[in-house]
């Protein structure tokens, strides 16, 4: 039986002579962190507003809950929570009061004590009183995030939740994003360009490409392929020493050289132990070997085909 949460199938969408989304197909199960992948311009953002209910599709048929959201729209977007873009605030009121407005809003109003928890999850316990007008763009996001909750929503939904975030914000918005799954048992849909954020944090995913949904499935299985690349560092004497044993024991083995002291070795996820065996018994020095095989590689690979 399945637990899908959204299942969207053969959705399209033209603005005028542009076809944005082309037979769109995907199936988000109950406590996934679900990542939309694509670049810039793929569909993802445009999938995201039909799924809402912002745009109207073209064609195709979109269900939230086993509810079809033609039929269903009010029930369906109560049970939603989203974040698109950058999240607006009213500048000149403070975080807790800008929450106590959105929630009236909403139609489930919130009690203080409940304001003051979103706040302290989100990692804004302290500035409840600031005015939003100060706040960095980083606490926007998480207030932002508080905003979603207020009134319990069973999925949420994030587009380009870390854009515009310097190094420690984005840590900061992935590990909500992990709590959010952990401790609120929460749906999660996310829309990224950012291929390390996707592989660290979703545990399935979509690729969209030019409006077309290329490949869905769990990220892990869609990363396990049996070539790998290996970058191994070692000195300017281990390199030319590591070329002679992987030409005298590896022989057709694919390799480059990158600089004086490192290469990278395309081969078999089960050669890899044995490349190991024969550096280390040649008396190499490895100062690093490291597994490539990144989400990366694949998202190249998979839109340049």
């Amino acid at each position: 039986m399945s637990n899908a949460i959204v299942s969207i199938r053969q959705l399209s969408k033209r603005f005028g002579p542009f076809q944005a989304l082309k037979e769109i197909n995907l199936q988000v199960e109950q406590g996934d962190i679900y990542g939309f992948l694509g670049q810039n311009g793929a569909g993802k953002s445009t999938t995201m507003r039909c799924m809402l209910s912002l745009i109207r599709p073209d064609a195709g048929e979109i269900e939230l809950f086993g509810q079809s959201l033609t039929t269903n729209r009010e029930a369906i977007l109560s049970r939603v929570g989203c974040l698109i873009e950058k999240p607006d605030f009213y500048k000149y009121l403070s975080a807790f009061k800008n929450l106590e407005l959105f929630s009236r809003i909403s139609g489930k109003p919130s009690s203080r004590a409940e304001i003051m928890d979103m706040l302290e999850f989100v990692g804004l316990a302290g500035r409840e009183k600031d005015l939003v007008g100060g706040f960095s763009h980083g606490m926007r996001q998480r207030l932002g995030i508080a905003q979603t909750l207020l009134h319990d929503p069973d999925l949420i939904v994030l587009d380009e939740p870390t854009t515009g975030l310097d190094p420690q914000g984005i840590i900061d918005m992935r590990n909500l994003i992990l709590r959010l799954k952990t401790e609120k048992n929460k749906t999660i849909i996310l829309s990224s360009h950012n291929l390390h954020e996707v592989e660290l944090i979703c545990n399935r995913m979509v690729i969209i490409h030019k409006g077309e949904s290329l490949v869905e499935g769990r990220v892990d299985a869609l990363l396990q392929e049996e070539d790998q690349i290996i970058r191994i560092q070692s000195t300017v004497a281990g390199q030319a020493q590591a070329i002679q044993v992987l030409a005298a024991q590896f022989p057709g083995l694919s390799y480059q050289i990158l600089g004086l002291d490192s290469l990278e070795i395309v081969l078999a996820k089960d050669l890899i132990p044995s490349l190991n065996a024969a550096l280390v018994q040649s008396g190499i020095p490895v100062f690093a070997m490291e597994a490539k095989r990144k989400l990366e590689d694949y998202f190249i690979n998979l839109v340049s085909a």
